[in-house]
């Protein structure tokens, strides 16, 4: 019987690592891009004569033989032989929706199985690294601190690449306030190096709490750069580093475009009826005074800590009063991986129905 396991990283896993750095297009990688990938692989072990049957399903794989000799066959196609040899010169790749193939040992075999979507990606942002490591030194830093950060990661690379053109790197001591409660917004951040606190008082405290902890690749300042207002946290650092910072026209341009779909009442409505959940995002006290029928309370100030009780395999309209608070919390939830888009206008503009408790 073939035995399939997760692949771990590659200081648990050298000899993998060894092997797959020879073959495209692993070989095309750092070491720090073949680690990403290492974690994605399924590798599976056969004994001599046994099958095991593959198929993509909705998205590409690519194959490849690491030890020993196995023949893959599909119906109405000649068998073909997988070895270490033919995986260095090119993998064997499986097409989305097509017919599943059967792989059979001839001797003792151990096979890698890669998501194909998931290399083409990171080739794509080792190509970009190298690109802008000809006029900037300082690139595969900002490369390493963007592909951590939830903010840039989910932007097309075109986007990604005019950011790093147009980011700041400016250095920061511990102690220091980046931006206070209150402020005006006109930038945001990324640290690229260090760690900061997030210190908010909110309206029902008489003195600041500490909310949050931040490190390399995360990134703050953008709510007040959403709803055009003033930093409703003060970040501070507590240890030496480097932030990344974009002025609030290249945000817009760059992240806010990208990221944020707003849709108008009629469409939003369609949404609800096939399926959307509507995400409220005010405060309680504004929520019982009427909302959506069969909607989710989250308010905003909450939704970081309590995004994990939403589910991601579900279609979020996310709404607030006038459209602000909505659009920021799409862009927190499309961050993290939901889909999500936000009510333009708010239920200020909403003509379907509303229900109180």
């Amino acid at each position: 019987m073939a035995i399939e396991q997760a692949t771990g990283t590659c200081e648990q896993r050298p000899e993998l690592l060894l092997h797959l750095s020879q073959c495209y297009p692993f070989s095309r990688l750092s070491g720090n891009r073949i680690s990403e990938a290492l974690d994605a692989l399924r590798t599976y072990t056969l004994d001599p004569g046994e099958q095991l049957v593959l198929r993509a399903g909705t998205d590409s794989a690519y194959l490849y033989v690491i030890e020993g000799t196995a023949e893959v066959s599909q119906p109405d196609k000649d068998p073909l032989r997988l070895d270490f040899d033919t995986a260095r010169v090119g993998p064997y790749r499986l097409y989305p929706d097509s017919e599943a193939v059967t792989i059979t040992a001839r001797d003792a075999v151990q096979l890698c199985r890669a998501d194909a979507e998931l290399l083409d990606y990171l080739l794509s942002w080792e190509t970009l690294a190298a690109g802008l490591s000809g006029k900037d030194n300082g690139a595969h830093e900002r490369v390493a601190a963007v592909r951590r950060s939830r903010a840039l990661r989910c932007l097309p690379l075109e986007s990604v690449e005019e950011a790093f053109q147009r980011m700041r790197p400016i250095p920061v001591q511990a102690g220091q306030d980046v931006v206070r409660q209150g402020e005006a917004g006109d930038a945001f951040y990324l640290i690229e190096d260090g760690r900061a606190e997030v210190w908010q008082t909110g309206i029902y405290d008489d003195e600041p709490q500490l909310v949050g902890v931040l490190g390399p690749g995360d990134p703050f300042g953008e709510e007040a750069l959403i709803i055009k207002g003033s930093r409703n946290a003060t970040v501070r650092m507590v240890e030496d580093g480097v932030l990344l910072v974009l002025n609030q026209d290249d945000f817009d341009e760059l992240i806010q475009r990208n990221l944020i779909q707003r849709v108008q009442p009629p469409v939003a409505h369609a949404l609800l009826e096939s399926g959307h959940i509507p995400l409220d995002v005010r405060y309680e006290e504004e929520f019982e005074d009427g909302h959506m029928p069969g909607c989710v309370l989250v308010p905003l100030h909450d939704l970081r800590r309590r995004v994990n009780e939403l589910d991601k395999s579900q279609k979020y309209l996310v709404y607030c009063k006038s459209g602000g608070r909505s659009a920021v919390g799409t862009l927190l939830l499309r961050q993290r991986g939901f889909d999500a888009v936000s009510l333009d206008g708010g239920l200020r503009d909403w003509p379907y129905d509303t229900v109180t408790e």
